[in-house]
Formats: structure tokens, C-alpha cells, sequence
């Protein structure tokens, strides 16, 4: 069974990727931040479903939810990871704490970086690891490349975000990244919804907005697909 790590699986788009992989029989990996969380989709999800409790800018955390995964991995390696995890932060750069910006920036830029340090040994780059190479799948948004007066942090850290993925994955041939472009995604299904997934030849996440692991969720939409 091939398994997958989605950070900020809780609600929204994280949520969504969650059932229709586990709905296409793999394991999935699923952080949260509360126990609470945890619990709840442990039970709506099953025996497939493990959840990760931790805070994608707690280095330590992350970590040690790596080791979890590699025991659990049995010497396979994983076959994708879905960096999902994020926060918006609203308001204009003029009127902007800038203790808001960093930890916007914290969150949604650096949080993905640990966790793709974390579990990248995983998707491949371990030669001790059997089996294909992994995918990192990076969440992003229209806003990266539209950024709005209101949204300015956000904005931000979509941009340098796609930017600094793209470039990662065409320096690093031990695993595939993908870091689509989301302003010409096509089909989505709702946040806690299953759907038909179209065909690819790999791992691809296509979504409009964020989704948000530590505030309220929004009406966000993901479509997730895998083809082993």
C-alpha cells in the first residue's frame, strides 16, 4: 500500500485530499495541531488514516513525526507529500504588524521548508529506501500571482513560496516535485467532499485558496489526484 503525508489535514483542502486518497486505497499521513483533531479523523477516516500531531513551524515535531513515518514505512518509501499546511494573514503592508507578516511568513513559507526536510528522505533521496521515488505536492494560490492591498502578506509568501519550489525542484533529481499553477486549475470537488479524480501520471493537487490549519476553515476547494 503506498502512503502519503498531507500537512494540515484537519478541514478545507488538507481534508479533502485526505478522502480521495484514502478513498483510492493509500495510507494516508495526516498532521494536525489538536488532539481533538486527531481523534475526530481517526474515526472518520479509518484504519488507513494515522494522524501526526504537530505545528509545521515545530521543527522538533515535525521530526519526530518523520521517525514515525519511517517506522511505519518498513523500509518503503513514501510516495508523496502534500505540503498544505498555511494561514492568511489579511491587511495592507502600511498597517501591518510586522510580528503578522513574520508569522505569516513562518507558517507558510519556512513551515513547508521543515517539512520537506523532514520527510524528503522519504520520497527517496535514503538510498537505503525501497521503491519508486516520491512527489512533493505544493498548496498554493491564485494569490501568488494577483496580490490584493488587503492580502499583501499572503500574496507575499505565495509568491516567494511558488517560486523557491520550482527552483528546488529543478536543482533536486532524488525526488519529483510538482508546484502547479493554480490559477488555470480546472475542476475542483468541496472541501469535505470526495470526487472523481482526473487522470495524471502522478501525484497532482490543484486548488483555489487556502486552506487554514489554525484558524477558521474557509469554502476552499481542492482536486487531488494520484496514479500509482
Amino acid at each position: 500500500m503506498k502512503s502519503v503525508v498531507i500537512t494540515g489535514a484537519s478541514t478545507g483542502i488538507g481534508w479533502a485530499s485526505a478522502k480521495l486518497l484514502l478513498d483510492k486505497g493509500f495510507r494516508v499521513f495526516g498532521s494536525v495541531r489538536k488532539q481533538a483533531d486527531a481523534e475526530r479523523l481517526k474515526s472518520e477516516f479509518g484504519a488507513n488514516f494515522t494522524p501526526l500531531l504537530f505545528d509545521v513551524t515545530d521543527e522538533a515535531a515535525v521530526l519526530a513525526a518523520a521517525r514515525e513515518v519511517r517506522a511505519a514505512l518498513n523500509g518503503e518509501t513514501l510516495a508523496g507529500l502534500v505540503n498544505n499546511a498555511g494561514i492568511a494573514v489579511a491587511g495592507p503592508v502600511l498597517e501591518l504588524p510586522a510580528d503578522d507578516f513574520r508569522r505569516q511568513m513562518d507558517v507558510n513559507v519556512i513551515g513547508p521548508i521543515i517539512a520537506t526536510q523532514a520527510f524528503g528522505p522519504l520520497l527517496g533521496s535514503d538510498p537505503s529506501l525501497k521503491g519508486p521515488k516520491g512527489r512533493i505536492v505544493m498548496i498554493s494560490s491564485v494569490a501568488g500571482k494577483l496580490a490584493l492591498s488587503p492580502r499583501a502578506a499572503e500574496g507575499a509568501r505565495l509568491c516567494g513560496a511558488t517560486q523557491r519550489h520550482r527552483t528546488a525542484g529543478g536543482k533536486d533529481r532524488r525526488m519529483h516535485l510538482r508546484c502547479p499553477d493554480l490559477a488555470s486549475s480546472q475542476g475542483t470537488i468541496p472541501a469535505r467532499a470526495g470526487s472523481a479524480a482526473a487522470p495524471d501520471d502522478g501525484l497532482v493537487a490543484q486548488a483555489h485558496g487556502r486552506q487554514d490549519h489554525r484558524q477558521a476553515p474557509r469554502a476552499d476547494a481542492a482536486r487531488v489526484s494520484f496514479k500509482g
